[in-house]
């Protein structure tokens, strides 16, 4: 994590105190878009791995599904209530067993069996952990929710994350396919006012 700050060069030096404040709203905001990122790349891979695979795929998700998502994701970016990722369906992925013409054709179904699955997954309420492996910003940390798979989804990641599903009222999923080898997963959180 990178703080800026409005100082002129030489303003500072080492041993200068500083004050930072955190814009609380704007953090749980951005908390929320990534949490729900990675529960939606979890709901894509779960929907493609229900007829999209024609081998079985080396990778595997923390639930045990083929991991479109370390095999495709090109770039992830985290905004307000909103996560953007995008996927290549390659020469590559194809070799390693996606039928990627059936993705593409079907794509709005896809769309909609990734928005029910995590409207299942919202209505569980789970808790969200950050689990540490140790006090250092080096240290390994791993994102934790239950979400009533065969296993706990453990993710491996270091960024901040909503308390628990509970926060979020909905996460819509929309799938925009920009030509036959490219999509983006436009992932839009309503956050729960009532919790």
């Amino acid at each position: 994590m990178v703080h800026e700050i409005e100082a002129e060069r030489g303003q500072l030096s080492v041993g200068s105190k500083v004050r930072l404040s955190v814009d609380k709203e704007y953090q749980q905001s951005l908390s929320r878009g990534h949490s729900a990122g990675h529960l939606a790349y979890l709901a894509l891979n779960k929907v493609l791995a229900q007829g999209y695979w024609r081998k079985d795929a080396d990778r595997k998700d923390p639930h045990g599904y083929y991991d479109f998502n370390s095999y495709a994701q090109e770039s992830s970016f985290v905004t307000p209530e909103c996560c953007l990722d995008t996927y290549r369906l390659g020469k590559t992925l194809r070799k390693r067993g996606l039928n990627s013409a059936d993705v593409v054709e079907n794509i709005q179904e896809i769309e909609s069996e990734v928005n029910v699955q995590l409207e299942h997954w919202l209505a569980r309420g789970s808790e969200i952990f950050m689990n540490c492996h140790g006090e250092y910003l080096t240290d390994s940390r791993y994102w934790q929710c239950d979400l009533g798979e065969v296993s706990t989804a453990i993710i491996p990641c270091g960024g901040t994350h909503a308390a628990g599903l509970f926060e979020m009222k909905e996460i819509a999923v929309t799938l925009v396919l920009l030509d036959e080898q490219t999509i983006e997963m436009h992932t839009q959180v309503t956050p729960n006012r009532e919790k």
